[in-house]
């Protein structure tokens, strides 16, 4: 039988992060994109365009930037500008630590 909409053990999107290269579930990963050589974090997945997966750790991060993985997931030519990326993966961590915090009061 078919899953219907209703099903919910329908199957989900899998993904494999091009810094591990181990494979998840697409919601637990962060889609980049490249966008005039800069690499791009697109949580909501909305941006046009060929989209790569990684965890949003800075672990996986750099080991996909120091394996140069983007530029083979994303088919570009040349060097890509990490920065963005980066800030983004360094500012979510911090706030997820901050917001799991047992002391936190600001929710």
């Amino acid at each position: 039988m078919a899953p219907g909409p209703l099903d919910t053990t329908a199957a989900r999107p899998v993904r494999m992060c091009v810094g591990c290269r181990t494979r998840a579930q697409q919601g637990d990963l962060l889609r980049v994109v490249a966008v005039a050589g800069r690499l791009l974090p697109d949580p909501r997945r909305q941006r046009s365009g060929r989209g790569a997966y990684v965890h949003p750790t800075g672990e996986c991060v750099e080991a996909a930037i120091a394996r140069k993985a983007f530029g083979r997931a994303l088919r570009t030519g040349g060097p890509l500008e990490t920065a963005a990326l980066l800030s983004f993966v360094t500012e979510s961590n911090v706030e997820e630590r901050r917001d799991a915090h047992p002391m936190n009061s600001q929710k």
